[in-house]
């Protein structure tokens, strides 16, 4: 690996390196440049994935109670995973300026584009002698996945980075790719400074997304374990004290506890069995990758980007074998290792005259079915303006968050809703509470009591007595629908009274007043 501690001296002889050098660095500044602006205009369009309105919820719970949060989605004591570092930041910002989480959604896509680009230069280069490597590495993380699929946070594709860029896991993301490149570097350097910038990374990335932080430590090990023998020797004392170092500071984290977490994640792990669905349609991009992987295998076993590689395969058959879809989060780094591995290896076939064409090739080829199978990604990079109306006319334009900003002048911060599953999910991101949150809450105790709840409320045999008593069991004193669902209902209209309705939804008020 390459030392990039160490500032290279200038000779005469140098000088032509030195400019090529400079030309890759502005290239891939040029590159970042372009890909950020297309980026912002999809954040502008609101083409985000549902979970927004998950994060805009604890985002708007943290600006105005960063320091003893309430639970952002529904009137209980009970904490949220979601206040994490990155959420609790990016709350005491609005907390001070009075920012709207929606900005607060935004200043987040921007911090963590910018963690991802500096991870996606200095991650690469630790596994690659060519000056080109981060460049291809961005790329490939663009477009080498497969046809549609993998519209999950943390997957750094065409189809699925835009929906998600302020996303918590984003930012573990750009965490762990940098937190990585700085193991490298400490195995090279052995400099104490930087395994207390190890261990407070660690705990970061565990505090703000716990699969993010499981692919980190599969990649750290298979880093640490690629190392000779006598390298490991000098190292693992500090290495063993920046873990300790993160384990302190999860451990000392106040808004959670990571034990609750992590039992609450493996329950809900039901949840990720779609990212198993057609696999090999999804990422057959991969296989170039992995015929990279294969090159640099023959040369060395213990390369890390192998270890990481074979990792990574191993953990995800696992949880397919074991029914436990959660373990499908380690994608992302199938995914990295594949890529680093393929930019390295086309890098250096395009610096060779007798191998470019291939090189070239590869590029071509990857680049061409790798932008169709991610249309429907980029295609939200346009924008709106130039969008035909019909298209903009699509649910994924639709719901975004501005329909449902009114909705905060009907109820109060306070106010709690029976809400139809869409509007679970929206109504927190405004203003309220719901009886059943529409994301996933591991951390929530009663939510199966809840949802029972809710079935009943919504159960069109029960009178409306019985259908009141359900509501003061839980405090609700709101009905939110969809307009599509009010003919569902016959009862909503006969029993309860319009409070407020639009093109989007509908509330309806709860109790002897809200009768006709």
């Amino acid at each position: 690996m390459p030392d990039l501690t160490k500032p290279k001296r200038t000779r005469p002889d140098q000088t032509d390196s030195n400019d090529r050098d400079r030309t890759a660095v502005a290239v891939y500044i040029g590159a970042v440049v372009v890909l950020a602006g297309l980026l912002a205009i999809q954040t502008w369009n609101h083409a985000f994935g549902s979970d927004v309105y998950a994060h805009l919820a604890v985002f708007r719970e943290l600006a105005l109670h960063p320091f003893d949060p309430s639970n952002p989605y529904v009137a209980s004591a009970d904490p949220a995973h979601y206040f994490s570092p990155y959420s609790v930041g990016l709350g005491l910002v609005g907390w001070v300026t009075g920012a709207a989480p929606i900005t607060l959604l935004y200043l987040g896509a921007a911090v963590n584009f910018v963690l991802l680009a500096i991870g996606l230069w200095l991650f690469p280069r630790s596994f690659s002698t060519h000056r080109w490597t981060p460049h291809l590495t961005l790329f490939f993380t663009l477009v080498a996945w497969g046809i549609g699929g993998f519209r999950w946070s943390g997957f750094l594709g065409l189809n699925s980075i835009g929906f998600g860029l302020g996303y918590p896991s984003v930012f573990a993301t750009g965490v762990a790719l940098i937190a990585l490149a700085g193991l490298c570097r400490y195995l090279r350097t052995r400099n104490p400074a930087l395994l207390i910038l190890l261990g407070i990374a660690a705990a970061v990335i565990t505090l703000t997304h716990l699969f993010t932080a499981l692919w980190t430590a599969i990649a750290a090990v298979a880093i640490v374990a690629s190392q000779p023998m006598q390298v490991l020797r000098r190292v693992v004392i500090g290495l063993l004290g920046a873990s300790a170092v993160a384990a302190v500071l999860v451990l000392m984290w106040p808004y959670w506890s990571i034990f609750s977490l992590a039992s609450g994640a493996t329950a809900r792990s039901d949840a990720h069995e779609v990212l198993y669905g057609n696999l090999w349609l999804h990422a057959f991009l991969f296989i170039p990758g992995f015929v990279a992987i294969g090159y640099r295998a023959r040369r060395n076993l213990r390369d890390p980007l192998v270890l990481m590689s074979v990792a990574g395969l191993t953990v995800l058959v696992f949880g397919y074998a074991t029914n436990s879809y959660g373990l499908g989060r380690v994608i992302p780094l199938v995914a990295l290792s594949s890529h680093v591995a393929l930019a390295d290896l086309t890098a250096g076939w395009l610096m060779d005259k007798e191998t470019r064409r291939s090189g070239i090739a590869i590029v071509a080829v990857v680049g061409v079915v790798g932008m169709i199978g991610s249309v429907q990604g980029w295609t939200q990079m346009i924008p709106r303006g130039l969008v035909p109306e019909s298209t903009v006319s699509r649910d994924l334009y639709r719901r975004s968050v501005t329909p449902y900003q009114s909705i905060e002048s009907i109820l109060a911060t306070t106010d709690v809703a029976f809400a139809s599953p869409w509007m679970n999910r929206v109504v927190p991101s405004v203003t309220g509470r719901v009886v059943v949150p529409g994301h996933l809450t591991p951390l929530l105790s009663d939510r199966t009591e809840r949802e029972e709840a809710s079935d009943a409320f919504f159960d069109n045999d029960r009178s409306t007595a019985e259908r009141n008593a359900i509501a003061a069991q839980w405090g609700a004193t709101y009905i939110v629908v969809e307009p599509e669902d009010v003919p569902s209902f016959p009862w909503l209209v006969r029993d309860y009274r319009v409070a407020a309705e639009s093109d989007d939804y509908v509330v309806f008020r709860i109790g002897p007043e809200g009768a006709d």
